[in-house]
């Protein structure tokens, strides 16, 4: 098994190579011509790809959706919560979560990201785990709300973890890994990052990283 992670636009865009492909997130441009070849350069084939999954409905992880489908013609899997946003634009709040994440919101807010035209998901999944076997890839999608309450991730056999925002990079010291700064329910979000803790040894996020588990402080002072 093989994780690739570049960065396109504002967030990171991972693929997994296992016996298929799933590619998870989908970066903040859409233009066909420029995934293309950012697919390319990382070694996809777009017929190889058996499933496009989004993490959470944020802009920045989900504005390039309708574009990888159409170039991979593969299902695109997302929570059942995610889906008003797929559908309609209305996306989840960015509820900054203590000074850190105050600052980061200022930091980040005139950004400008493109909303995904409007999809419905093919797979919708809720609270349960969904084996990802049937995709070609040993692991499986677990709920991890925190951030927002969409977030999902892909939990790797091999002790892997791509979580969307549960964790990202500390944008102040450019190097450890924190929890969610935006944050719109922090219990379910100590809950997600404990199970993250005790099944995943490395993290990739939508922001930064990979982590291991000692470069993360979730806390960060």
């Amino acid at each position: 098994m093989e994780i690739l992670s570049r960065e396109i636009g504002l967030s990171n865009v991972h693929v997994i190579k296992d016996e298929k492909t799933i590619i998870v997130d989908t970066g903040t441009y859409r233009n066909k011509a420029g995934m293309l070849n950012e697919l390319r350069a990382m070694g996809v084939d777009p017929k190889e790809v058996s499933l496009i999954i989004l993490t959470h409905g944020h802009m920045d992880h989900c504005a390039n959706v309708n574009v990888l489908k159409e170039l991979t013609g593969a299902p695109v899997l997302a929570h059942k919560n995610a889906v008003k946003f797929l559908e309609t634009g209305e996306f989840d709040p960015y509820v900054p979560r203590g000074e850190w994440g105050k600052m980061f919101f200022d930091f980040v807010k005139d950004n400008p990201v493109d909303l995904p035209d409007p999809i419905t998901p093919d797979i919708i999944v809720g609270d349960e785990d969904f084996d990802l076997s049937a995709y070609g890839v040993h692991g499986k999608v677990i709920y991890t709300p925190g951030h927002v309450n969409s977030n999902i991730t892909v939990l790797l056999d091999s002790g892997e973890a791509i979580c969307g925002d549960t964790i990202i990079i500390n944008p102040f010291n450019g190097f450890n890994g924190t929890g969610a700064l935006f944050c719109d329910d922090r219990e379910a979000l100590d809950r997600s990052l404990e199970r993250l803790f005790k099944e995943a040894h490395t993290y990739y996020s939508g922001h930064g990283g990979p982590f291991t588990k000692d470069q993360i402080q979730v806390d960060p002072e």
